[in-house]
């Protein structure tokens, strides 16, 4: 007796995976030097949270060394880092039908505390976690996280990821930090 006959005597369903990722192509964020999944962990037909999450490597071009000048450059890194999110990202945001709660919104970066410390680069990766218009109670349409067919929530997942992409630290306008796809070259 083959799998399906025996679930379906028995009464199991197939169970299929809720949640989605999907790899942004670099001709989709503009950008070469980032990698950026978006995705959600619950049902992906009307997910609560969707999260961005995007990964770099960083490198510095001023020179320096001592405790002193790893603590101020780590920290100029900080700042930029967070005015992604507090800058380039707040409109968006805030005019964001999807995405209407942006005050529990979740933006975590993790990179080493002293970013200079031995004159490589260092890995960064920056996540944001956003609760989507699902989450309404007075609601009337639930948006599915889908690259085809109904992509509403998918397009505008999109857009910010184009934001975060194109930020000016991201996108190498920034001239005391380089980013890079890889580690080393």
């Amino acid at each position: 007796m083959n799998n399906a006959l025996i679930e379906q005597k028995i009464g199991l369903k197939k169970s299929e995976r809720p949640g989605r990722e999907i790899t942004l192509d670099q001709s989709i964020t503009g950008n070469q030097n980032v990698s950026i999944k978006v995705g959600t962990v619950d049902d992906k037909n009307k997910p609560s949270t969707i999260f961005l999450c995007t990964t770099c490597w960083v490198g510095i071009t001023e020179k320096g060394s001592g405790d002193e000048f790893g603590r101020r450059i780590s920290s100029e890194y900080k700042k930029e880092l967070y005015s992604i999110y507090k800058k380039d990202l707040n409109k968006i945001l805030q005019e964001s039908k999807y995405f209407p709660f942006q005050e529990d919104n979740i933006y975590v970066c993790d990179y080493p505390e002293n970013i200079a410390y031995n004159n490589k680069r260092c890995f960064t990766s920056i996540e944001l976690n956003l609760h989507t218009a699902n989450c309404l109670h007075n609601r009337t349409k639930n948006y599915p996280f889908k690259n085809m067919g109904d992509t509403e929530l998918f397009d505008e997942v999109v857009k910010i990821a184009k934001v975060i992409a194109s930020s000016e630290l991201l996108s190498g306008k920034n001239k005391k930090f380089t980013i890079h796809k890889r580690k080393k070259e």
